[in-house]
C-alpha cells in the first residue's frame, strides 16, 4: 500500500460486506441507484423520427447533424458567457469517454505525465495507467481545506504534464479558486503542459469557470474542461458531454473520438438540443438540483453536530462526503476500516470509502462517500446508521 493513497478495492469490499445482502438495505447513503433528483420534473421529452435513429451522429464532419450542434453551440455560448466556435467544443457521449478522449489526444501530443488533484473520480485514474502515462496524485486533507499548493501543481515538472482538476472538488463540494487556476494555467503554458478540468458536477449558470474559459481563449493558454449537460441534474439517463478545448486541437479531439466510438445517442442529442432552445428551463433545472443537494447537506450537517462525524462543506454538485474520526476502534488503518465496514454490514448500510475516489489516507480519519440526490429520508437514516455505531 502506497504511503499516502490506499488502492481502490470497492469491489472487493462491495463484495466482501454488502453483496449478498443487495435489495435488503436499510439506506444506502453513498450509492446511485436509487436517487432522486427534482430536475427530472423539468425535463423536455423529444419525438424522434425513424430516420433519425437509423444513422450515426459523431461530432466530426457532417456527423452530428449541423441544426443540432448548432443549438447546442447556442447553449454553451450563454453557458460559457461569450460566443464558442463549432471548433472550440467536440461532443461526447459521456464524462467518462470525454476524459479517455482528452487522454489519448494529450498523450498524441506528446504529454508523458497527469498529476492529480485528489479526491478525484476513479475513472480517469484508471484510464492514466491503461495508457502508460505516468500518474501523479496530490494530497490533500480535511484540516487543510483540501487545498492544493502552487508548488504541488506545477512544481518539478521535468517533462510535458498535464494537471488534472475537478470543478466542483469531487466528492468534496468546493469550488474552485478562479485566480489560483490563472496562475496555475499561465505556469503550465511555460513548461509546454496542460490544465485539465473535469466539469461535470457543476451546477452554477454560467459556468463557475466561464472566465477562466475566456482569458484561457484570450491569451491562448493550454486549457481543456470536460462537462456534462445533464449529469449535474442527476439525469444520467441522457448522455451527452462535452469538450471544451482550443480550436487547433480539435482534430487531435476527432482522431480520439473516431477510435473510441464516440457516437452520441439520437434521443439524448434530441433532448439537449430542446433545452439549448429553452435556456429558462435548463437554468432552473440545473438551480433545483443545486437548491436540493445543498439544502439535504445542512440538514445532514446538523445531524452529525458535535460527534465523531463531520461533513465536508458542499456548495456546489451532488457527490459529497464525511470525514469519521475512528481514533478508538483500532490502532492500524486496516483495523478501523474493518470496524467500520462490520459495522456498516450488521446495520445493514452500504458504504463507498476513501480509498475509491483517492483520497489522501489521514489516520485515524476515513472518508465515506455521500450522494445527496438520495431520497433524504434514507440518506440521513444512512448517516444515523453510521452514528450509531460510536454509541453501541
Amino acid at each position: 500500500m502506497d504511503t499516502l493513497f490506499a488502492p481502490d478495492d470497492f469491489t472487493a469490499l462491495r463484495t466482501r460486506y454488502f453483496s449478498d445482502m443487495a435489495g435488503q438495505f436499510d439506506a444506502d447513503p453513498s450509492g446511485w441507484l436509487s436517487i432522486e433528483p427534482n430536475s427530472r420534473d423539468w425535463l423536455p421529452i423529444p419525438t424522434l423520427s425513424s430516420p433519425s435513429v437509423a444513422q450515426y451522429y459523431i461530432d466530426e464532419g457532417s456527423g452530428v447533424a449541423g441544426p443540432s450542434k448548432d443549438r447546442i453551440a447556442r447553449l454553451l455560448s450563454e453557458l460559457e458567457d461569450r460566443t464558442l466556435d463549432k471548433h472550440e467544443f467536440s461532443l461526447c457521449p459521456s464524462g467518462t469517454c470525454a476524459s479517455l478522449v482528452v487522454l489519448a489526444t494529450l498523450k498524441d501530443l506528446g504529454v508523458a505525465a497527469i498529476r492529480f488533484e485528489t479526491p478525484t473520480y476513479y475513472a480517469a485514474v484508471e484510464q492514466t495507467d491503461a495508457l502508460e502515462l505516468r500518474r501523479e496524485m496530490i494530497p490533500t486533507y480535511r484540516q487543510g481545506a483540501y487545498a492544493v499548493g502552487r508548488d504541488q501543481a506545477t512544481g518539478r515538472i521535468k517533462t510535458p504534464t498535464a494537471l488534472w482538476m475537478t470543478q466542483p472538488r469531487f466528492a468534496v463540494g468546493l469550488d474552485q479558486s478562479l485566480p489560483f487556476l490563472v496562475d496555475v494555467l499561465e505556469e503550465l503554458a511555460l513548461k509546454r503542459g496542460y490544465l485539465v478540468i473535469d466539469e461535470v458536477m457543476d451546477q452554477l449558470f454560467p459556468a463557475h469557470l466561464a472566465t477562466l474559459g475566456a482569458i484561457a481563449a484570450k491569451r491562448d493558454l493550454p486549457l481543456i474542461r470536460i462537462r456534462s449537460f445533464l449529469k449535474a441534474a442527476g439525469i444520467n439517463g441522457i448522455r451527452l458531454s462535452v469538450i471544451l478545448h482550443p480550436a487547433p486541437m480539435r482534430r487531435h479531439i476527432v482522431n480520439a473520438l473516431e477510435m473510441f466510438g464516440g457516437a452520441v445517442d439520437a434521443f439524448s442529442l434530441a433532448t439537449v438540443s430542446l433545452l439549448a432552445d429553452d435556456l429558462i428551463r435548463y437554468r432552473t433545472m440545473l438551480e433545483a438540483a443545486n437548491k436540493q443537494a445543498k439544502r439535504l447537506c445542512r440538514r445532514a450537517e446538523r445531524l452529525v453536530r458535535g460527534t465523531e462525524l463531520e461533513l465536508n462543506p458542499l456548495c456546489n454538485g451532488y457527490i459529497g462526503s464525511m470525514v469519521a474520526n475512528l481514533g478508538r476502534f483500532g490502532n492500524t488503518w486496516d483495523e478501523r476500516r474493518k470496524w467500520l465496514l462490520t459495522g456498516c454490514r450488521r446495520v445493514r448500510t452500504p458504504i463507498v470509502l476513501g480509498a475509491s475516489f483517492y483520497a489522501a489516507i489521514d489516520p485515524p480519519n476515513e472518508t465515506i462517500r455521500l450522494n445527496f440526490f438520495t431520497q433524504s429520508e434514507e440518506l440521513l437514516r444512512g448517516i444515523d446508521n453510521i452514528l450509531g455505531l460510536f454509541n453501541g
